[in-house]
């Protein structure tokens, strides 16, 4: 039986020369192209700009709110400015410790890349951070060095890097040059990572989301009924290798027909592009981040700007606001998200 057009199926064979099938560290813009996925930098925006009035209305922060903010900014302060990956690690966990009074944290993860309901990959992280409690938890968010993908891709050819063998070491160093993006805060692998998180979320809870529904006065058997979500929404934190250091938030809302082209390879499943929205932070002036960091990963209240394709912006408020065209429904359904102004 042949593949519907526009499967991945499909996809793999109309374009079998460019050697697509490969593990997602071997990613590249082609892969993201072919699936419809790009990212977004999030516009930061100008100051004074995204609020009504002249802010006489905001809520007043408390003294113990201002001096945990006060205490984010220099721990921030301080992982800017941290030399080894140990302790900016634990740097960011006191970050994101100071949030959350529930959590757990599993370092060193992988999740698996599912194809046709078998594991074809497994994508490696540096550590997951669970929020929320047993009874109500929140999606996880992961956390990801730039280093370490650089690290994975260099396993991928550390048998061919030898000094005994000049030619063979040569189309290494090429090949590495090659799967190296130009902007590594567009790294197709992180785009994987993504779409890992929301296989493994779905496959989660579509065992958790099965329900009995019985029509009013009718005494037929109760119907099961489907909560899945039709979207999932996914977090990413990515830290840079640099001093001072970067730190780049990503979130996406990955929708389940999305999500159908991997689960059925030979199967058509149309969906609109997927959007990875991000933003970079300067670590050395952290307040911004500070402000902004619950917000991104769905901690606090939505409101935000987001770029649009031709270069302009519009703000995106959290209750009855205006959406650009870059927004996407959360997993509820109907309600809009973005980033903070």
């Amino acid at each position: 039986m042949s593949p519907e057009p526009g499967s991945i199926q499909a996809i793999l064979r109309q374009y079998c020369r460019s050697q697509l099938y490969v593990h997602p560290i071997l990613w590249t813009q082609e892969h993201l192209r072919l699936l419809e996925c790009q990212f977004v930098r999030i516009e930061p925006p100008t100051r004074g700009q995204g609020r009504d009035g002249d802010g006489a209305d905001a809520p007043k922060e408390s003294t113990e709110q201002r001096r945990l903010q006060r205490g984010r900014i220099r721990i921030l302060e301080r992982l800017s400015m941290s030399a080894s990956r140990e302790e900016r690690n634990k740097r960011l966990m006191n970050f994101l410790e100071s949030y959350h009074t529930h959590y757990s944290f599993q370092d060193g993860s992988r999740f698996p890349f599912l194809m046709d309901e078998n594991t074809a990959a497994t994508v490696d992280v540096d550590a997951v951070f669970h929020t929320g409690s047993e009874d109500s938890p929140r999606s996880p968010v992961v956390r990801l060095h730039l280093d370490t993908v650089e690290d994975l891709r260099k396993k991928r050819y550390r048998q061919w890097d030898s000094t005994t063998n000049e030619p063979l070491a040569d189309h290494c160093r090429r090949k590495l040059r090659l799967l190296t993006p130009a902007d590594t805060a567009e790294d197709p692998y992180l785009a994987a990572v993504l779409i890992a998180m929301a296989q493994m979320q779905r496959m989660t809870q579509t065992q958790q989301a099965t329900t009995s529904w019985t029509p009013p006065g009718s005494d037929e058997a109760p119907m099961p009924v489907d909560t899945t979500p039709t979207a999932f929404k996914v977090h990413l934190i990515v830290l840079s290798s640099q001093q001072p250091a970067e730190l780049y938030l990503y979130q996406a809302s990955i929708p389940s027909a999305f999500l159908d082209k991997f689960e059925r390879t030979s199967c058509a499943s149309p969906c609109g592009p997927v959007r990875i929205l991000y933003d970079k932070f300067s670590l050395q002036h952290p307040q911004r981040l500070v402000e902004q960091f619950p917000r991104v990963l769905g901690w606090g209240p939505k409101q935000g700007q987001v770029r649009k394709a031709g270069g302009s912006s519009s703000t995106v408020e959290g209750d009855g606001g205006t959406e650009d065209e870059w927004s996407t429904e959360d997993d509820e359904g109907g309600e809009e998200w973005g980033w903070e102004e």
